[in-house]
């Protein structure tokens, strides 16, 4: 009979490592050489690069000796159209350097940054022969400035948000409310017909996504209806010729209804 316990499974394991002591040379060098070849192969892998970066630096090398050899380099940039956005901001979106060889220029890819540019409404990018790359593009115009997350950013017309504000912007009229941006539009179109209110707008405020509510100086809100919008600023427009109803102590006039408007005097006047 076996015997079992510590003593047993003791001498199981000195015969087992006594039988693997025992192989052939050749199971120990398969071995070795297995591991060298994982070893040298994880240091080539972190040591060496890739077959694609390779490929590119030599195709650059190849480029630039082509691009010298036959001249084959942009020599210069036209750019038409340009109103507000830099030279060089301009040449930095489109990722192009004066003097590049020319194998490098690939003009849709340049047209598609320049138009993934929020100012950037129009762009077309074509190659003249020899060296020079001419630019048309066009450009968003701001028509005003809108509060937004705590911060006042230039929009457009299409409502894209073109940038932060700044000094420059100042003379453009100001804008609140959610969705004020992309409805603005038809608000400065009905407002240019009457330069006086136009000059009075404090700021536009856009109510519930549906009306506005215009703040006038001296400190004069119009509550403006949801529809016929235009009816309501010719009837105002008409009221301040006639009587000056904006410079009276009126703090609201209410002209959301058709039939009947509303005035508020300041809490002052008795």
């Amino acid at each position: 009979m076996s015997k079992i316990g510590p003593e047993h499974v003791s001498g199981y394991g000195m015969t087992r490592v006594r039988r693997i002591l025992r192989r052939p040379l050749y199971y120990w060098g398969l071995r070795a050489f297995l591991v060298i070849c994982l070893c040298v192969s994880s240091w080539l892998l972190i040591t060496v690069p890739s077959w694609t970066t390779i490929y590119e630096q030599q195709m650059q090398l190849v480029e630039n000796y082509l691009a010298d050899r036959h001249e084959l380099r942009l020599r210069k940039v036209l750019i038409h159209g340009r109103r507000d956005m830099s030279m060089a901001t301009l040449l930095e979106v489109m990722k192009v350097e004066e003097d590049a060889p020319l194998f490098r220029v690939q003009t849709e890819a340049i047209e598609a940054r320049l138009q993934q540019h929020p100012v950037i409404k129009y762009a077309r990018v074509q190659f003249l022969p020899p060296d020079t790359l001419e630019v048309v593009v066009e450009e968003r115009m701001p028509i005003g400035v809108w509060s937004h997350q705590g911060a006042w950013r230039v929009f457009s017309r299409d409502g894209t948000i073109l940038g932060d504000m700044s000094y420059k912007y100042e003379p453009l009229p100001r804008f609140a409310g959610d969705g004020a941006a992309d409805q603005a539009h038809e608000l400065i179109d009905h407002l240019i017909v009457y330069p006086e209110l136009m000059k009075r707008l404090e700021v536009a405020i856009r109510v519930g996504k549906r009306r506005w509510t215009l703040r006038l100086s001296p400190g004069v809100d119009i509550y403006l209806p949801e529809k016929n919008l235009g009816n309501a600023l010719a009837e105002l427009s008409l009221l301040q010729q006639r009587d000056g109803v904006l410079d009276r102590d009126v703090a609201v006039i209410d002209a959301r209804l058709s039939d009947r408007w509303y005035l508020r005097l300041d809490d002052g006047v008795r």
